[in-house]
């Protein structure tokens, strides 16, 4: 049963922009009505399949515009745009009756929505659904808490492209830093990347090759461990002004108070 209004945040639209407009309509017409609001999963209950999607991402035919109905292989194709953006991830197929299911990593999930029931349980695929958009929240899994993004962009633009990377594991830091200097690069060049989440899915497409050479991602993690090491070995202030780090007591307070009052008299 889809829900009778979804809210795509700020992390969603910017995945979402520039994709294939079949992959936009598949996020947002066939999965994100479908996903449980309590864990993020759609396909569980109830079921999905690639019919349902294919119709509900129908072009119907009307003067002059003929009906397009996607194949078993374009879905499949749309879903991949989806994954390499972050916005769904699939659990491992073992085999062909395995259930299709999605995880939504970038959805919101909050009761305010959870808990508003669908007008019409028979809905149809050329229904209308309300798009509502708001700011999401910048959750973050502990597995990217250690991941850094390139400083020059929004809090909401670093937390989306970290979103995209965590399924790099050992190379998410590689490809950041390929994108930190790519656009201090174009910035020196005077042509700004204007839209660095876009960016980031082409480094993303070209890291996933075995030829891949970054051209600034190891100078980038090299300046930022020299970065580290230098404001480890800073001495802090009360190191180099010589005085105690702990606050004085009341006692050596009081006496210091007693000294300044006869210097006084």
């Amino acid at each position: 049963m889809p829900a009778a209004a979804i809210r795509l945040g700020l992390r969603e639209l910017e995945a979402l922009a520039g994709l294939p407009f079949v992959s936009v309509a598949l996020y947002v017409l066939g999965l994100r009505p479908r996903m449980n609001y309590a864990d993020g999963w759609v396909g569980r209950n109830p079921r999905l399949s690639w019919q349902a999607l294919s119709e509900w991402c129908r072009q119907e035919s009307r003067q002059g515009v003929p009906e397009i109905k996607l194949d078993r292989w374009a879905l499949d194709r749309a879903v991949g745009h989806l994954e390499r953006a972050g916005l769904v991830r699939r659990p491992p197929v073992r085999g062909q009756r395995d259930p299709i299911v999605f995880f939504m990593p970038l959805a919101e999930r909050d009761s305010s929505v959870r808990k508003n029931p669908a007008p019409n349980p028979a809905h149809h695929p050329g229904d209308r659904i309300t798009v509502v958009t708001a700011a999401a929240a910048l959750d973050v899994s502990s597995a990217a808490a250690d991941l850094i993004a390139p400083q020059s962009l929004s809090a909401t633009a670093q937390s989306n492209c970290i979103a995209r990377v965590q399924h790099l594991n050992g190379s998410a830091q590689r490809v950041l830093d390929e994108l930190a200097g790519a656009i201090a690069d174009h910035a020196r060049q005077g042509n700004p990347i204007k839209f660095p989440v876009r960016y980031l899915q082409k480094i993303i497409e070209q890291a996933s090759t075995p030829t891949w050479s970054p051209a600034w991602a190891d100078s980038i993690a090299e300046r930022r461990l020299a970065e580290e090491r230098r404001k480890s070995s800073e001495p802090t202030r009360h190191e180099q002004d010589g005085s105690d780090a702990r606050p004085p007591n009341r006692e050596t307070a009081r006496a210091a108070l007693q000294q300044i009052k006869q210097k006084l008299q």
